[in-house]
């Protein structure tokens, strides 16, 4: 009985210590910038996103994919920077990065 209730009391004690789940987007609190932005295109076929990026923990990050698809995350290298190539609303692409910065 007291094994249950040292069980018992340590799941009460997790949930009580998780996170609330978020109910909206959340806000980017990030300034990242992006230089030599570079799309590389052969007819509707992109060959090739290249660029560099400094944000937060980078400075001057190569970002690289050969071949990619829409909204198809790439990993920054080996750091927590990732991007994604979408379509573009004024431009014919667009490119959203993420960073991690917590365990998912």
């Amino acid at each position: 009985m007291l094994f249950t209730l040292t069980i018992t009391a340590l799941l009460s004690t997790l949930a009580a210590a998780a996170p609330n789940p978020q109910t909206s987007t959340p806000t980017p609190n990030e300034i990242a910038s992006v230089t030599d932005f570079l799309v590389r295109r052969h007819g509707s076929t992109v060959d090739v996103v290249d660029f560099k990026l400094t944000g937060r923990n980078a400075t001057d990050l190569a970002c690289t994919a050969s071949v990619p698809k829409l909204s198809t995350i790439y990993n920054c290298g080996e750091s927590k920077y990732r991007f994604s190539l979408s379509n573009g609303t004024e431009t014919d692409y667009g490119l959203v990065v993420y960073h991690e910065v917590a365990f998912a």
